[in-house]
């Protein structure tokens, strides 16, 4: 008989029965094993034609009630005129501003600031002019027009990194210079809402990444500054320094300071692996053989006084290509039950010694490939909702992954996150199980709970896994 066609009663007599005979699990989360995960196309056929590729990517909300956009920023061109910046809405690809007037050059960063006026998307990169004013590397979206803030880059370099960190006198909006395709110019710079200045003892450094971060020493959050530079005022820092607001320390461990090559991302991430404590950490990717003295292969991670690499059971960091290296680290959680990891993008083709191509997900044990991954190098990661649900947003050269267009831009939607709630109303109840059990009895493929492709006792577990872990 179709289940369909029971009595409520005897839907809730068998379904008590099936209950009683299951017995609980432990609690623990459970990985869903019908979470496929795979890269897709952002447009549904309206991609980025690149010339050189997406640099960069931001979440701004510009204030129109429809929630935050999706910011894209490097050297491309998309169609209606939009030139080296871009937005998604979660629907189509748009110019920024009045077509013909975006930066004349690539942009490298973004960051969302309010200086007073209102909070504004900060625009760093290596342009000169944007919404027909002189810009020189640096300008601000309010949402609506294009404004000057001052320049920093003129004969070479680019602004590279942008962050807000509070360094005792109040939030502000530092700026950090790196190298660019037309040049070099380093530093860091501070905004005090009309003009830039040059921060003390840290005006030559090539900056690639800037991260707040609070390493746990005692001494609260500080901003990690991250490059391609040797020293700075003749001590030796070795491509990352943590700066207070006033005071420069070293990042030293028992082998050695820094890394031995350059560094391009930084992220913080806690793989919650220790119970009761924060196992926060602040991870490094870029291109270096060891960092502290530690043999990483282009990704490490720091706490106070250590540097530690990142090894799975079949191999350490990312390799595989002629001149591996990470440019690009975010936390996401893919809805799979495993919780959050860290991602990390660039150009390498194994992650951990498996392949992963130029994408990667690290869980705080393990590395894992990120469904097909990609046929260029990612240069971007961002975790971003554009209305339709959590995805990774990856930015970067490539024109697929795997068998799917995707030129330049790409997400990684996230499985859903309470599959036991068959009936979609957001509470587990017996009247999910209910449907459950019909799904199953009618051989519908919502009823193969585990993806195994029979229909048998294990879906009920399966299921009954998921309910006890309950929605988040």
């Amino acid at each position: 008989m179709n289940s369909s066609r029971l009595s409520l009663s005897s839907k809730l007599a068998r379904g008590a029965m099936l209950c009683i005979l299951m017995a609980p699990t432990a609690g623990l989360a459970q990985t869903d094993p019908c979470c496929d995960l795979q890269w897709e196309q952002v447009g549904a056929g309206t991609s980025v034609s690149s010339m050189m590729g997406v640099l960069a990517l931001a979440e701004f909300d510009e204030g129109t009630g429809s929630g935050p956009s999706l910011f894209l920023g490097g050297e491309f061109f998309i169609g209606g005129g939009g030139l080296d910046i871009a937005r998604w809405d979660g629907t189509a690809l748009s110019v920024v501003g009045v077509a013909g007037q975006q930066p004349n050059g690539p942009v490298w960063s973004f960051a969302t600031f309010d200086d007073g006026m209102g909070e504004d998307l900060y625009v760093g990169g290596e342009f000169t002019t944007v919404g027909g004013f002189t810009a020189n590397g640096i300008a601000r979206w309010d949402g609506t027009s294009w404004s000057s803030s001052g320049g920093l880059v003129s004969g070479g370099g680019a602004v590279r990194a942008l962050a807000v960190f509070d360094d005792g006198t109040g939030p502000a909006l530092y700026a950090g210079r790196g190298q660019g395709v037309g040049g070099f110019s380093g530093g860091l710079f501070k905004w005090n809402g009309t003009s830039w200045s040059a921060v003390s003892g840290l005006s030559s450094p090539s900056i690639n990444a800037l991260q707040v971060f609070d390493d746990g020493s005692g001494s609260g959050p500080a901003l990690f500054i991250a490059g391609s530079f040797t020293s700075i005022s003749g001590t030796v820092y070795n491509d990352i320094v943590k700066w207070d607001g006033s005071t420069l320390t070293a990042l030293s461990g028992p082998s050695g300071t820094g890394s031995d090559g350059f560094i391009l991302a930084l992220e913080e991430f806690d793989p919650g692996i220790t119970p009761f404590t924060s196992s926060t950490r602040l991870y490094a990717g870029g291109d270096f053989d060891n960092a502290g003295g530690v043999l990483s292969n282009n990704i490490a991670s720091w706490a106070p006084s250590a540097w530690d690499d990142l090894t799975g059971a079949s191999g350490t960091g990312v390799g595989g290509s002629t001149q591996p290296f990470v440019s690009a680290l975010e936390v996401f959680d893919d809805g799979s039950g495993s919780g959050a990891a860290l991602y990390a993008g660039g150009a390498f083709l194994t992650a951990g010694g498996m392949t992963a191509l130029r994408v990667a997900r690290w869980d705080g044990m393990e590395w894992s490939a990120v469904g097909d991954g990609f046929d260029s190098n990612v240069a971007a990661l961002l975790a971003h909702d554009d209305g339709s649900g959590p995805a990774l947003y990856a930015g970067g050269f490539f024109s697929n992954s795997g068998s799917v267009a995707a030129r330049g831009i790409a997400r990684l939607v996230a499985c859903d996150p309470c599959r036991a709630d068959f009936d979609g109303d957001g509470v587990l109840t017996l009247f999910d199980f209910l449907a459950f059990q019909t799904a199953f009895t009618d051989m519908d493929p919502e009823g193969d709970f585990n993806c195994d492709g029979l229909f048998n006792t294990f879906d009920f577990l399966a299921y009954q896994d998921a309910f006890d872990d309950g929605c988040p």
